[in-house]
C-alpha cells in the first residue's frame, strides 16, 4: 500500500493490460492504468507514480507524443519511461528514444525480461517527485523517507493514511478536473486541520490520487481522525461542486501506531495499514479505524478483533 512502488501502465489493449497487471502485482508493485497518452499525462500529475510503461500506438494521443509532453514538463520529466510497441523496426525505436523513452520493448515480450527492465529503470531513477504537482504537498519519495526515519525511533508517533474515494471514481469517469480540484481541497482541509492542533510535531504528504499520509503524535492521532471524519461529513456542500459527477465526498482513515515496527519490518506496517483501511472502508459513510494488537498479543495483528473503528 503506502510503501509500494507505483507503476503507471498506459495501454489500450486489454489483453496486454491483464498480462502486465498480473505480472507486476505479483511482483509487489501497485499498478495504475490509463487507456491513452492524454489520460496518462493527467494521471501522472495526479498520482505521481515511480515509473511509466507507455504503449506507442493508442487513440487520442499516442505514446510518442505523450513522452514528448512529459519530457518538456519540469515537474514530470524525471520519470522513467519503458515504451512498448508492436513496431519493431529501427526507425520506431529511434522515434521512441528521441521522444524520451529510457528503454524500449517490442511486443510480444517475455515477462521475465519485462520485469528485469522495470527493476533496472527503477534502480536508475534519479529521484522521486519532491512534491505532488496538484497539491504542492511532499510526494511519495519524501513520505517513504519520513516514515522510514520514524521507524524504530524513540518518538511515539502514528501514521495516519487518508483515502478519498471519489478521486479514483472521478478518474474512472475521466473527470480529471474534478479529481484535481477535490484532491487539492482535501489537501488544504488536512493542512488546516493540522495547524489547529499541531505546529511542529506533524507531517503531511500526498502519495497521489486521493491518498494522503500524515505523521502525528500517537496520543492525538485518533482524535484527529475522529474530528476529520466529522468535519468532512459536515462540509459536504462545500466539497461537492454543483457539476460534480458524484454527490458526496467519502474519506477512509487508517491510524497505525509505529511503536514496535522497525525499518527491517516495513512489511508489518503495510499489513497493518491494509488491514485497518479495510475496516474503515467497509462503511458506506466516511469513517476511521485504529489498529491495535489483538488480545492474544501477537505482533502482526490478526482479524478485525484487533481493530477499532468508528463511523460518524
Amino acid at each position: 500500500m503506502l510503501l509500494k512502488t507505483k507503476i503507471l501502465l498506459v495501454e489500450d489493449d486489454d489483453t496486454i493490460v491483464d498480462l502486465v497487471y498480473a505480472a507486476l502485482e505479483s511482483a509487489g508493485y501497485q499498478v495504475l492504468r490509463a487507456s491513452n497518452g492524454a489520460f496518462g499525462i493527467e494521471m501522472l500529475k495526479l498520482y505521481t507514480p515511480d515509473m511509466m510503461v507507455l504503449d506507442v500506438m493508442m487513440p487520442v494521443m499516442d505514446g510518442i507524443k505523450a513522452a514528448g509532453h512529459i519530457r518538456q514538463d519540469e515537474e514530470l520529466s524525471d520519470i522513467p519511461i519503458l515504451m512498448l510497441t508492436a513496431l519493431g523496426n529501427v526507425d520506431s525505436k529511434v522515434d521512441g528514444f528521441d521522444a524520451g523513452a529510457d528503454a524500449y520493448m517490442p511486443k510480444p515480450f517475455d515477462l521475465r525480461e519485462f520485469k528485469a527492465q522495470i527493476k533496472a529503470l527503477l534502480r536508475g531513477r534519479k529521484r522521486s517527485p519532491m512534491r505532488n504537482p496538484v497539491t504542492g504537498l511532499p510526494g511519495p519519495g519524501v513520505i517513504t523517507e519520513t516514515v522510514t526515519r520514524a521507524l524504530g525511533g524513540d518518538d511515539e508517533n502514528s501514521l495516519v493514511v487518508v483515502n478519498l474515494r471519489e478521486v479514483d471514481a472521478y478518474v474512472n469517469r475521466a473527470a480529471f478536473a474534478h479529481s484535481k480540484t477535490l484532491a487539492k481541497q482535501i489537501g488544504e482541509l488536512l493542512q488546516d486541520q493540522l495547524t489547529k492542533s499541531f505546529q511542529f510535531t506533524s507531517f503531511i504528504g500526498h502519495r497521489g490520487g486521493g491518498e494522503f499520509a500524515l505523521m502525528l503524535p500517537s496520543d492525538s492521532a485518533e482524535g484527529f481522525a475522529r474530528d476529520l471524519v466529522a468535519r468532512v461529513t459536515a462540509d459536504q456542500a462545500a466539497l461537492v461542486a454543483d457539476d460534480a459527477p458524484l454527490s458526496s465526498v467519502t474519506l477512509d482513515v487508517a491510524v497505525v501506531p509505529l511503536a514496535g515496527i522497525s525499518e527491517d519490518s516495513k512489511g508489518d506496517l503495510n499489513a497493518r495499514l491494509n488491514q485497518t483501511m479495510r475496516v474503515a472502508a467497509a462503511n458506506d459513510a466516511s469513517s476511521y479505524a485504529v489498529w491495535s494488537p489483538p488480545p492474544d498479543g501477537s505482533a502482526d495483528g490478526g482479524g478485525d478483533g484487533g481493530d477499532k473503528s468508528a463511523a460518524e
